[in-house]
């Protein structure tokens, strides 16, 4: 069911000018979110004991974990998502939820229909303090180093072969980030370009140092790919809050590694929460993804002599 809202919010393409500046495209997109968010739950509801975690997978310690989390906005809906992580045609051997104690308190504070799916392989994990959205893979890495991982987002029906293309995509190239959605850098004369001129990935690509994965898709880190850096809360807290992509996407360059962009070019369907917020909309509007390249980029050039970003001078 997922797979054919996907479908269908996929096909809809600005084809016509004139439709387009009357808004027709992005009525016709409007429908379709507000119809399978509306149709999606019912029908989880009445699927949902068929699709579950294999017990005995959910036990191994490095295994393949699907990792995110969430906030106060989001949580009752954050079931959803699960939902269509759960009926992947291939399943990770673990799904956990890190959650802030600061935001909530116990799991009595949660949402009944979100802890009925830990009967189903869900795990949920209160942590202490608030490491807002690094808490998707901070303590997945530190807990687990053994295993891959894939982060998600939680505010997204994930079609059914987003975790099997990933896979695929690591089986071929297993010693590079693989991601469903990304963008492409521009550099000039050693300088990145502002994040508003990098330009959204389509189709996959090989191997590369000058494209970034976005988490929304779902991406793919392979244990220890990233750089010893990637658990520095104070660094990244102070440089880089609200952008964890870049964050990976320098760890990931530090360690000499590259990242692909798989042949998915499906667009996501979001799950529709009132009154929210996404850091997108933070970080592009008001130009804080330039300042936390900057940022991150002028620390390890002062602390550690180094500059994250030089593989790409190399390319352009």
């Amino acid at each position: 069911m997922i797979d054919y809202f996907t479908k269908i919010y996929s096909s809809i393409k600005n084809r016509n000018s004139f439709l387009t500046k009357i808004r027709f495209y992005s009525l016709q997109r409007v429908l379709v979110r507000q119809t399978a968010n509306l149709i999606l739950p019912v029908f989880f509801h009445f699927t949902k004991e068929k699709y579950r975690l294999s017990e005995v997978k959910n036990k191994v310690d490095d295994g393949l974990i699907v990792s995110f989390t969430s906030f106060p906005a989001r949580i009752k809906k954050v079931h959803l998502v699960v939902e269509s992580i759960l009926r992947q045609s291939v399943l990770p051997d673990r799904i956990i939820l890190w959650l802030s104690k600061e935001q909530f308190p116990s799991e009595e504070s949660l949402p009944k229909k979100l802890l009925e799916q830990k009967g189903r392989g869900l795990e949920i994990v209160i942590c202490e303090g608030d490491l807002r959205s690094y808490k998707k893979f901070y303590y997945t890495v530190r807990d687990y180093p053994k295993s891959d991982f894939i982060i998600i987002d939680d505010d997204i029906f994930y079609p059914s072969d987003t975790i099997e293309t990933l896979i695929n995509c690591n089986n071929e190239y297993p010693d590079n980030v693989c991601f469903n959605r990304g963008r492409k850098l521009n550099v000039h004369d050693k300088n990145i370009t502002k994040y508003k001129s990098w330009y959204s990935l389509e189709k996959g690509t090989e191997p590369r140092y000058d494209i970034m994965a976005t988490g929304v898709g779902g991406v793919y880190y392979p244990a220890n790919i990233l750089n010893q850096h990637v658990l520095n809360e104070k660094v990244f807290m102070n440089t880089c809050k609200f952008a964890d992509d870049i964050w990976l996407y320098v760890m990931t360059l530090m360690n000499d590694n590259k990242l692909v962009k798989t042949n998915n070019n499906k667009t996501f369907l979001p799950v529709i929460n009132k009154n929210n917020i996404t850091l997108t909309s933070v970080n592009v509007g008001e130009d804080l993804n330039d300042v936390q390249i900057n940022n991150v980029r002028e620390y390890f050039i002062k602390y550690h002599g180094l500059d994250p970003f030089k593989q790409l001078y190399r390319i352009n």
